[in-house]
């Protein structure tokens, strides 16, 4: 999952630097991010300090991904987007608008702004150029966009929870709610199954195998979709924060294991953990 994650950071900055005009570091940046969605096990080069030894990985990319691995972040990119015109960084903030696209609706339509944006979905401007499919992937987007804004108070979350329980069996709530912050932007729900015909009353915005996306009572709720091996592990990790698993993933790999949502692994096997077991 790391190497998709790092893969899509340099795919981003492969398509803002071909906006720049800098050719020859886009094609660097996009050929390094093919290589590295190919790459399951990257972690085991990082911690070998083996990553230059990666076909198209030289040390200046190595030390991106050493950044990714100890930080959760390549700040590369965000200093690129800060260099792009006035009102991008409105629209790399819809989910799933990357700049491919940003620029596509910034050159091509003038776009400047989300309200820019809306209104250009109501006109099917869009659609009349690109099609449908992303138009109605922009309009999830800033619905996505503007419920991920609107923060509820932790108890309005133990309410809606409540009702989730009535709805869906067997599950648990990570995320800030789990942390139990007074304010919470979205639901993270962790089951091992769920009954799809439960979710008629929800606002679908993204399905898939591993991860349903949904809108319900104006919250943001992300269905996570784990094995039954995979749950502690899985709560742990989404329960968070970020800083918090990088640090435990640091203990982790000093003990000679390594720590990820999927499980908690020895040089050869899974070891079985609950989320207690792994503090």
């Amino acid at each position: 999952m790391e190497n998709r994650e790092i893969a899509k950071i340099f795919y981003e900055i492969s398509e803002i630097l071909r906006f720049q005009g800098e050719d020859f570091k886009s094609r660097a940046y996009f050929m390094a991010a093919r290589k590295l969605e190919k790459i399951d096990n990257l972690r085991d080069y990082y911690e070998k300090n083996e990553l230059e030894k990666i076909p198209g990985i030289g040390k200046n990319l190595a030390k991106k991904i050493v950044e990714y691995f100890e930080t959760g972040k390549i700040s590369h990119l965000e200093k690129i987007k800060k260099e792009l015109p006035e009102g991008m960084d409105q629209l790399l903030a819809i989910p799933g608008v990357g700049p491919k696209t940003a620029l596509f609706l910034y050159k091509e339509l003038n776009i400047r702004s989300l309200s820019d944006l809306e209104r250009s979905i109501k006109k099917h401007e869009i659609m009349k150029i690109k099609g449908e499919k992303l138009e109605k992937n922009l309009e999830r987007g800033l619905e996505i966009l503007k419920t991920k804004k609107e923060r509820i108070l932790l108890s309005e979350a133990f309410e809606i929870v409540k009702e989730l329980s009535g709805i869906i069996k067997n599950f648990e709530v990570a995320g800030s709610f789990r942390r139990r912050k007074e304010t919470v932007g979205d639901l993270d729900i962790i089951l091992t199954k769920i009954d799809e015909a439960s979710l008629k009353d929800f606002q679908i915005l993204a399905k898939g195998e591993k991860k349903i996306t949904a809108i319900y009572k104006n919250i943001h709720i992300d269905f996570r979709i784990v094995k039954n091996e995979e749950m502690g592990s899985s709560l742990q990790y989404f329960t968070g924060n970020k800083e918090h698993n990088i640090r435990l993933r640091r203990i982790a790999q000093k003990k000679g294991y390594k720590l990820n949502e999927y499980g908690l692994f020895d040089e050869h096997n899974r070891i079985n953990i609950n989320e207690k077991d792994i503090y």
